[in-house]
C-alpha cells in the first residue's frame, strides 16, 4: 500500500462524513502480532470518539504512575485551527498503518502456508523415497532368490 492512495482514501471517507452521505466508519483489519499470530481488529474510525481517547490516555498515565495532564496549553492560532490541520493528518497516519499491518499479517500467513507446504512435500518426498527403496529391494531379493534357486535345480 502507498501513503498517496490511503491519504486520498481518508481524505475521500471525511468528505462522505462531513457531507453525511455516512454515519459511520468502522475499520475491520488483521493486526500483526508476530510471524504465528495475526488479531482481527475491529475499530472505529469515524466519528472520532475523543471521550474515548481521553478515558485511554488517563488509563495509561494511571498503569505508567504518572501524574495527570495538565490541559492548558496555549495553542496558536487556535484549537479549531490546530485540530482542523492535524486531524486529516491523523485519519490518513492511521489508515496507511492498518493497510500496513494487513499487508503484513497477509504475508507473513503467506509464509506460513508455504513452510507449512514445503514441510509437507518434504515428508511425502522422504516417505515415497523409502517405499521406491523398499519396491527395489525387495525386486532384487526376489531375483537373488530366483538364482539361487535355479542353480540348485
Amino acid at each position: 500500500p502507498s501513503y498517496t492512495e490511503a491519504y486520498e482514501l481518508a481524505g475521500k471517507l471525511m468528505q462522505e462524513f462531513v457531507r453525511r452521505n455516512i454515519d459511520h466508519v468502522e475499520l475491520i483489519y488483521h493486526h500483526f502480532k508476530s510471524m504465528g499470530t495475526q488479531e482481527l481488529l475491529c475499530e472505529n474510525y469515524l466519528p472520532i470518539d475523543l471521550g474515548r481517547v481521553a478515558e485511554e490516555a488517563k488509563l495509561d498515565t494511571a498503569a505508567e504512575n504518572i501524574h495527570s495532564f495538565n490541559n492548558d496549553y496555549i495553542v496558536e492560532p487556535s484549537v479549531d485551527g490546530l485540530i482542523a490541520e492535524l486531524l486529516p493528518k491523523v485519519l490518513s497516519q492511521k489508515l496507511f498503518t492498518v493497510l500496513l499491518d494487513s499487508n503484513t499479517s497477509e504475508h507473513a500467513a503467506r509464509m506460513l502456508a508455504m513452510q507449512a507446504a514445503t514441510d509437507n512435500a518434504n515428508d511425502l518426498i522422504q516417505d515415497l523415497t523409502k517405499q521406491y527403496n523398499k519396491s527395489r529391494q525387495q525386486a532384487i531379493t526376489n531375483e537373488l532368490l530366483d538364482i539361487v534357486g535355479g542353480s540348485l535345480k
